[in-house]
């Protein structure tokens, strides 16, 4: 899945980006499914490493959505490392 925004930091407003999430993992339920959760990770982390421990928890009854956000440039890590990483914004 990808996403475009505006880049409005631009001044004209008129640049767009487009970011590729990764891959989203979904850990269903082992009983019957009462709830879900959308797990977010953390900066730099993946849906992935969150899914797997997910899948421990005795909670039979809860689908478990773990999503990989875009990997892009953020300010800070930019600035600091000259690295892209999976962030969910700036």
């Amino acid at each position: 899945m990808s996403y475009g925004s505006s880049d409005i930091g631009s001044g004209s407003g008129t640049a767009t980006r487009t970011f590729e999430f990764g891959r989203t993992h979904v850990i269903r339920p082992k009983g019957m499914h009462q709830a879900t959760i959308v797990w977010l990770h953390g900066l730099g982390d993946k849906g992935s490493s969150w899914s797997q421990l997910l899948e421990t928890l005795p909670l039979p009854n809860i689908k478990w959505i773990c999503p990989t956000a875009p990997t892009r440039p953020g300010s800070m890590w930019e600035i600091f490392q000259k690295k892209t990483l999976m962030i969910w914004r700036d």
